[in-house]
């Protein structure tokens, strides 16, 4: 509970904008500030062509040579220097990913943090990526949920295959599984019909941005619709905000009382201007002061 009396989302750093030589000490401190949970995304290239007209929110918050590091990979790093705060991916572009490999991944990420993962994903945004991987742009929705159909059942630990238009595996056993049965909470972004619907029915929460709360309020009125509709449970339905800013408390009680589970905050950040670019900054009194202004170790 925060001084007033009301409640404060779970609050997740946003660690794109911190340098790459500097991801594991700022982990490190937002463990130590309280912080419930670090994030990295993923962008595969950064195209010399100009493709901001496709991007989905104000600005695109990356530019051509940016230093965007494997989520991944970098979170491995950051779990050998934390120890209890979770690890978030925001969002992997699933589709453009090997499901196998990425199975592989994931489930070295867990263990090797103590089952501390928390697997974001989404279809992307950049057609470029789509092309420079050879993977049809048309048919990315069907393959983001054939490649959860896979990793769930690769998770297992039990006779798996699994055959398609897209993939063709034959009968296997997985293992080492990871830690957390059936598998790593799965998140899944976009604000499309088809894509809430996946994300309720799919996934373990539904994870992005949102211009406004009335905007996020009318998102998770789909989510729990379809979830009801389904007959799954809402209660246990995360929801995380991707914000690309540093909110004031105010805003984070506004999002709390919406129904936002978790926001991942970017403290780098002004409301007023634009998104920090990847990898350009050492700054941890950012985290230091954004933790008292919100009473974060009052939370504890």
């Amino acid at each position: 509970m925060s001084e007033h009396g009301r409640r404060l989302p779970k609050l997740g750093i946003n660690l794109v904008p911190v340098r790459v030589d500097a991801l594991a000490a700022a982990a490190r401190c937002a463990e130590d500030l309280g912080f419930e949970s670090v994030w990295l995304g993923e962008h595969v290239i950064t195209p010399l062509e100009d493709v901001t007209t496709d991007y989905p929110g104000r600005k695109s918050n990356f530019e051509p040579g940016s230093p965007l590091v494997d989520p991944l990979v970098a979170l491995g790093h950051i779990a050998a220097a934390t120890s209890i705060v979770r690890l978030g991916t925001a969002v992997l572009c699933l589709p453009l990913r090997d499901p196998l490999l990425t199975a592989r991944e994931i489930a070295t990420l867990d263990h090797l943090s103590g089952g501390r993962l928390e697997v974001g994903a989404a279809l992307g945004w950049m057609r470029p990526e789509y092309q420079a991987l050879g993977r049809d742009w048309a048919s990315r929705g069907s393959r983001l949920e054939e490649m959860l159909a896979i990793l769930t059942g690769l998770f297992t630990g039990e006779p798996f295959e699994f055959h398609s238009a897209q993939f063709d595996i034959p009968p296997m056993v997985f293992g080492p599984c990871p830690v957390q049965s059936p598998r790593p909470p799965v998140h899944l972004g976009g604000q499309g019909p088809r894509a809430l619907a996946r994300s309720a029915v799919l996934a373990d929460g539904w994870i992005g941005g949102a211009k406004s709360v009335s905007d996020i309020g009318s998102i998770i009125d789909t989510l729990r619709a379809h979830r009801h509709a389904a007959d799954l449970a809402f209660d246990d339905f995360d929801v995380s905000i991707i914000v690309l800013h540093r909110p004031s408390i105010d805003d984070l009680h506004e999002l709390r009382a919406a129904g936002v589970r978790r926001a991942i905050v970017t403290p780098w950040g002004l409301a007023d201007g634009d998104p920090p670019m990847p990898g350009q900054t050492d700054d941890l009194s950012a985290l230091r002061s954004f933790a008292e202004d919100v009473g974060l170790d009052r939370q504890r």
